[in-house]
C-alpha cells in the first residue's frame, strides 16, 4: 500500500527533503498550502510503499525530524492531493 505524507520545514524543499528520504520514497511535489488565518506555506509531497524496516512512521518521518522538518501522513482525500500532478 503506497503511504503518502506532507513535509513542513524552514526554507523546505524538494531537494532538501529528497536528500532525507530512502530508496522507497520519493518527493511527488511540492505545493502551497494555507495556514487557518490565511498566511501560505510551502509543502513538500513524499509517497511511497514500506519495506522491511523503512517505513514512513517508522523511519522515515524521524529521519526527516531530525533535519527538523515536521512530517504529517495524509491520504488522497487531503486537499493538496489535487495539487500534485501524479503518475
Amino acid at each position: 500500500m503506497r503511504r503518502y505524507a506532507i513535509v513542513r520545514g524552514l526554507d523546505i524543499s524538494a531537494d532538501k527533503v529528497g536528500r532525507y528520504l530512502p530508496s522507497n520514497y520519493r518527493v511527488e511535489g511540492v505545493a502551497t498550502m494555507n495556514e487557518p488565518w490565511g498566511d501560505p506555506y510551502s509543502v513538500v509531497v513524499i509517497s511511497g510503499v514500506d519495506d522491511h524496516g523503512w517505513t514512513l512512521d517508522r523511519y522515515v518521518i524521524p529521519r526527516l525530524g531530525s533535519g527538523i522538518m515536521a512530517t504529517t501522513e495524509i491520504d488522497l482525500s487531503h486537499p493538496v492531493m489535487k495539487t500534485i500532478p501524479m503518475e
